[in-house]
């Protein structure tokens, strides 16, 4: 019975892989969150502490155990984190937690730094609450025109007379 993934099978240029258990170790560690000693136990090993403390350690496992973690950051992280902004956007009752969240989605989506060139010199962290519901709102309607199709296109200057034009 095979005790390695890659048992049987030549990996040119490339040394052992984990083990089964090795690998069973990381992923109760990085995905489930257990502590080393907990998640050595779950990956059946029969002295956990010590081969937590032993695992933890050795340079392959600590390079799978960045990368795995490096992966759950980018996606499962970064996919909880985009929803907790937009909840706080759009939910939030105080205007101050709604414009830090949508200065930190702007920032992060490099949008920001495309459009202040074009619009103003101001970093974001300068911006008026109004400079920046400005800006919302043009982004706001070119969202719209492209999901919907429309041809509608509103200049930085006119979306702060167009967010208020409403009947």
């Amino acid at each position: 019975m095979p005790t390695n993934r890659t048992e049987g099978r030549k990996m040119p240029g490339k040394q052992k892989s984990l083990s089964d258990r090795q690998d069973s170790f990381i992923y109760n560690y990085v995905c489930l969150g257990n502590n080393p000693t907990q998640a050595a136990r779950l990956a059946g090993y029969l002295q956990p502490k010590q081969s937590a403390h032993d695992l933890t350690r050795n340079s392959k496992v600590i390079a799978k155990i960045q990368q795995m973690r490096a992966k759950v950051f980018s996606t499962d992280l970064a996919t909880t984190a985009c929803q907790v902004l937009k909840d706080v956007m759009l939910n939030s009752s105080t205007d101050s937690a709604r414009v830090s969240a949508c200065r930190t989605v702007l920032e992060l989506s490099g949008d920001f730094a495309r459009s202040k060139a074009a619009a103003t010199d101001k970093d974001l962290a300068e911006l008026t609450p109004e400079e920046l519901g400005s800006m919302i709102e043009t982004w706001e309607q070119e969202r719209k025109r492209v999901a919907g199709g429309e041809t509608v296109v509103v200049s930085q200057g006119q979306a702060g007379e167009a967010g208020g034009a409403e009947s």
